[in-house]
C-alpha cells in the first residue's frame, strides 16, 4: 500500500536549515571547518516564514517542467507570502512567465480556526476588557462555521 500512495504524490520540497552534523561540530570546534564528511542535509538560506512560499514556487514551476501539468488552484491557510511568490516575475513574484499563476482559496476549516482563536483569546482576557465568556466564544465559533458552510458556493 505505500507503494501505491508514493506514485500518486505529485511533488513535495523538504527544506532544512540546520544540520545536526554542522552544528554539533560547530558549537565543539567553534567553526563550521573540518566538519567530517557527511550528508548535509541543509539546504536552504532564508527565513523559515519564506520557506513555505519558496517551496510553493519551486513545486508550481517543476510541475510544469518536469511532469507537464501546471497547477491552477491552491486550497491554502491564507498565507499572504506564497500569494505573493506565486505571482509572475513581472508582475513581483518569483513564477517565470511560462507557468500559469494560481487562483488561491482559502481552506475553510483552517479561517474557522484562526477566528475561534481570536475569540477565545477575548473570552480568556480579564473581565473588565471583555465580555466574552467561553461559552459565548464556542456559539460564535458554532455560528461563524455554520455561516460559511452556508455560504460555501459563493
Amino acid at each position: 500500500m505505500i507503494g501505491a500512495l508514493s506514485q500518486k504524490r505529485m511533488d513535495s520540497v523538504v527544506y532544512a536549515k540546520k544540520c545536526a552534523t554542522c552544528t554539533r561540530h560547530e558549537s565543539q570546534t567553534g567553526s563550521i571547518a573540518g566538519v567530517k564528511d557527511h550528508k548535509c542535509i541543509k539546504n536552504y538560506d532564508g527565513s523559515s516564514k519564506s520557506m513555505e512560499a519558496a517551496a510553493l514556487v519551486t513545486m508550481l514551476q517543476r510541475m510544469l517542467e518536469e511532469k507537464c501539468v501546471s497547477i491552477c488552484c491552491i486550497i491554502s491557510d491564507d498565507n499572504s507570502c506564497g500569494r505573493a511568490r506565486a505571482r509572475h516575475r513581472t508582475n513581483g513574484g518569483q513564477l517565470t512567465e511560462n507557468v500559469e499563476e494560481p487562483t488561491f482559496l482559502v481552506d475553510p476549516s483552517h479561517g474557522k480556526r484562526v477566528f475561534a482563536h481570536a475569540i477565545y483569546n477575548l473570552a480568556n482576557a480579564p473581565v473588565k476588557t471583555s465580555a466574552v465568556t467561553k461559552g459565548l466564544a464556542g456559539h460564535i465559533k458554532n455560528c461563524y462555521g455554520a455561516c460559511v458552510k452556508c455560504n460555501r458556493h459563493l
